[in-house]
């Protein structure tokens, strides 16, 4: 099935998730490591292929992914985290499946700089030992 630009919906959360492994321990995830330039240095994990019908996007420049996931979420939230200095996460769907997906955006920084971004994307098990959920005062 061809993936299409209303494919993924965001679902509003005003709970943080927190993860035992950085990187889970399998295959169902989708890593990248950023430059701040734009430009992907490492795409692991079968959800870049799964979700996104992308293949290798190694070396090429996060705003030359024609995906609106990668420019309507992905690159304005770059700015962001890059301009504040601190993680950010968000969930979504992905078509009519129920299965809630966590995307979190950490700045890797060297003193105050931003150099790179690690972006994981993981099925978010509310309810298995996976995932601590956070609560935030309104």
């Amino acid at each position: 099935m061809k993936y299409r630009d209303d494919d993924i919906i965001l679902v509003r959360s005003d709970n943080i998730f927190k993860f035992k492994n950085f990187i889970p321990s399998h295959q169902e995830y989708m890593y990248l490591k950023i430059l701040n330039t734009g430009r992907i240095l490492i795409s692991r994990g079968n959800y870049l292929k799964a979700i996104f019908k992308l293949k290798n996007i190694e070396n090429k420049n996060i705003n030359d992914i024609k995906r609106e996931f990668f420019n309507d979420y992905l690159n304005s939230l770059l700015d962001k985290v890059k301009e504040e200095h601190t993680a950010y996460q968000f969930n979504f769907q992905y078509k009519e499946d129920i299965t809630l997906y966590s995307c979190s955006i950490y700045p890797c920084m060297v003193y105050d700089d931003c150099k790179s971004f690690d972006v994981i994307i993981r099925q978010n098990n509310r309810d298995s030992s996976d995932s601590t959920q956070f609560f935030t005062e309104l």
